[in-house]
C-alpha cells in the first residue's frame, strides 16, 4: 500500500475505510451510546505520546434487518451509525468536563458508559461519574472481557457487511488512521 509515494507496511487487518458508510447527518436509530475510554494524561516530559480519551456516540437500531453481502448472502442483523468521536489528552479535570459536556449535547436517551478499571479505583471512577451525571444520563459500566483483537473482529465483521455508517465530522480521519492502524 502506498500513500504519498511512500510504501506503508503499518497497517494493519482488521479495518478498512472503503467498508464504511458515509452520512452527511444523524439518523433517528432508536438507541445512541456514547462509551467512553479514559485516560486522563496530557503530553509533558514524563509522557510525549499518552494514551487518548476518546468518547464514541453510536446510534443503533438492534432490529434485524435483511443486508446482502458481497457473495449474495443475506444476513438479518441490525445497523450502526458512528455520530461522532472525541479524543482528547487532557488532565482528569478536563477529561471529567468533556464526559459531561457531551452527555448534555447528547440528551438524556443517549445512555454513557464507562471503561471501568480493574479494582476498587474503576469502580469509584464508575460512581463519580453516576453522581455527577444523575439526572443527566443514565451511566453504565463495561468491564471488557477478552483481548482487544477478538472485541475488534465484532466491529469489523459489522463494517465488511455494510452495516455501519460514519457521520462527516472533522474527527473522522483520526478514527480511520486508527481503525487501520490496529493490527490487534
Amino acid at each position: 500500500q502506498e500513500l504519498d509515494a511512500e510504501i506503508l507496511d503499518d497497517l494493519g487487518t482488521f479495518f478498512s475505510s472503503a467498508w464504511f458508510g458515509w452520512l452527511d447527518a444523524p439518523t433517528m436509530l432508536p438507541r445512541k451510546v456514547r462509551s467512553w475510554d479514559l485516560a486522563g494524561t496530557p503530553p509533558g516530559p514524563a509522557n510525549e505520546d499518552p494514551d487518548w480519551s476518546v468518547g464514541s456516540l453510536i446510534a443503533y437500531d438492534p432490529a434485524p434487518q435483511p443486508w446482502t453481502l458481497a457473495d449474495g448472502t443475506v444476513i438479518h442483523a441490525g445497523r450502526f451509525v458512528i455520530e461522532d468521536v472525541i479524543r482528547l489528552r487532557d488532565s482528569p479535570a478536563q477529561v471529567e468536563q468533556a464526559v459531561v459536556d457531551a452527555a448534555r449535547r447528547d440528551g438524556p436517551t443517549a445512555k454513557v458508559v464507562i471503561e471501568r478499571e480493574p479494582g476498587q479505583s474503576g469502580k469509584s471512577q464508575v460512581a463519580h461519574f453516576q453522581q455527577a451525571l444523575a439526572g443527566v444520563a443514565l451511566v453504565e459500566e463495561y468491564s471488557p472481557s477478552g483481548p482487544k483483537p477478538v472485541r475488534a473482529q465484532l466491529v469489523s465483521g459489522a463494517a465488511q457487511q455494510g452495516r455501519v455508517d460514519i457521520v462527516r465530522g472533522p474527527w473522522n480521519q483520526a478514527l480511520l488512521d486508527e481503525m487501520e492502524e490496529f493490527t490487534g
